[in-house]
């Protein structure tokens, strides 16, 4: 916060508020999707590292399409629009990864069963000082926006249905 003159931690506790308030409003707004993205999480270290290698591709693909988009005039909102998706997606995504680590730290401390505001808190407690350590900041970032925004592809954001294109052929059908 150097423009505002307040001292640097305290864009840190904002942060951590900020996206405690969109967990939890994640959890009780969308409890199933969030069930379903966690049952994603849960399948091995394997599949976290590939729901990771995933949402960095596709963050990289959405990327190169908001640089194609900003090029012309007529297509500059999507630019806008692919920024907002991104950040959005992987800060969903990543609320539910902190909802996981302190679900986690929760159940294997014995203190598992307790409201879902402590797991969300604790985890975001232990993920978002990560990305303030110098150098090493940016790629615990890189790893956490793949990470939220390959779970949220993956599990087709949080329904877990599968990515087809046959309702579409089914329309044409009728």
């Amino acid at each position: 916060a150097p423009l505002s003159g307040l001292p640097g931690w305290i864009s840190l506790v904002e942060l951590f508020i900020t996206l405690f308030l969109a967990g939890l409003a994640n959890l009780y707004i969308f409890p199933v999707r969030t069930a379903n993205m966690l049952r994603a999480l849960g399948l091995g270290w394997s599949r976290i590292l590939a729901l990771a290698l995933t949402g960095i591709g596709f963050a990289l693909l959405l990327i190169v399409f908001a640089i194609g988009a900003a090029l012309a005039r007529i297509t500059f909102p999507f630019t806008i629009l692919a920024a907002l998706s991104l950040v959005f997606l992987s800060a969903w995504g990543f609320l539910v990864v902190a909802f996981a680590v302190g679900r986690l730290l929760l159940s294997k401390s014995g203190w598992g069963g307790k409201a879902p505001a402590t797991s969300l808190a604790l985890g975001l407690l232990l993920l978002l000082p990560l990305i303030r350590i110098p150098f090493a900041g940016g790629i615990f970032m890189i790893i956490f926006v793949g990470l939220g925004f390959g779970l949220v592809i993956v599990t087709h954001f949080g329904s877990s249905e599968p990515w087809s294109l046959i309702p579409l052929l089914e329309e044409d059908k009728e």
